[in-house]
């Protein structure tokens, strides 16, 4: 699944997904290496986690850092989190879940 995520995602997200990007996405970008994405010293995270971003952000979060490109980490999850949904719904056409998640994904950070 992982690797049909990744194609998936490289074939559906055209435009880089920092928000406010309008240049192509070339770029499969990799979450931190940090919870809930998994990875750790030595791990790879898992594909799941990941973003389309264009070549100058790519190159921003991994030399500069991170908040440098994302004004938060919920800012970021709430993107991994439509992408999720969306690939449900190409898996198995039947299913809503893009309103559900980004709504319960909206409570939460309000919540924090």
């Amino acid at each position: 699944m992982k690797s049909d995520y990744k194609e998936w995602l490289s074939q559906n997200r055209e435009i880089c997904q920092v928000p406010g990007c309008m240049k192509a996405s070339e770029q499969f970008c990799h979450s931190q290496k940090q919870r809930p994405y998994g990875g750790g010293m030595g791990q790879k995270p898992t594909d799941l986690g990941a973003v389309m971003e264009c070549q100058p952000h790519h190159y921003k979060e991994h030399n500069v850092g991170f908040f440098e490109v994302w004004e938060t980490r919920h800012q970021r999850d709430l993107v991994v989190l439509r992408n999720l949904a969306e690939y449900a719904e190409y898996l198995d056409p039947g299913v809503d879940l893009i309103a559900d998640v980004m709504q319960s994904a909206l409570n939460i950070v309000e919540e924090l």
